[in-house]
């Protein structure tokens, strides 16, 4: 399992830092070592949450969370249109420039930054925007081989935004 640190900027106890409270809650990916919130410095980050004790510690700033050494560190916000927090980049490159791999799941995309591109290519770190699309010929398109499956089936429905 990969060792990952959360970015929440300042915005952990809010439904808008939902992807953070997945991870925080479970995750069978990614180990999360810590929380990067100046807002919740010192506090368990399963505390803050839901009042549950889960051993992930929040600290101030992306530079003390480096030193556990975590292999990603991942984007936990979830902001209105999905655009990238400017104050969010600092700890990114940040990030970045100890030889740490990002992952983003907002839709303004950090691999076509040009600047944070080098520099990921410079460290030699991925960058992975969930979000964007595969390029048509790693798609799957209908097939009809649905049919051909004895199980049963079962609509799972939900929605990705507040009602």
């Amino acid at each position: 399992m990969d060792t990952a640190i959360i970015l929440t900027a300042g915005i952990l106890d809010t439904v808008d830092a939902k992807t953070a409270h997945g991870l925080i809650r479970e995750s069978r990916r990614f180990e999360i070592l810590a929380v990067v919130d100046d807002t919740q410095q010192g506090r368990d980050a399963g505390e803050v949450l839901d009042g549950k004790h889960r051993d992930i510690p929040i600290y101030a700033t992306v530079e003390e969370a480096l030193a556990l050494k975590p292999a990603y560190c991942i984007v936990g916000v979830a902001t209105n249109g999905g655009i990238f927090p400017d104050s969010m980049i600092k700890d990114v490159v940040t990030a970045i420039r100890h030889g740490v791999s990002i992952v983003n799941g907002l839709h303004d995309y950090l691999s076509e930054r040009e600047d944070i591109e080098e520099l990921a290519a410079l460290h030699q770190v991925t960058l992975t925007d969930i979000r964007k699309p595969k390029k048509r010929g790693e798609l799957h398109f209908w097939t009809g081989e649905i049919f051909k499956l004895k199980t049963p089936v079962v609509a799972v429905l939900g929605t990705d935004c507040s009602l």
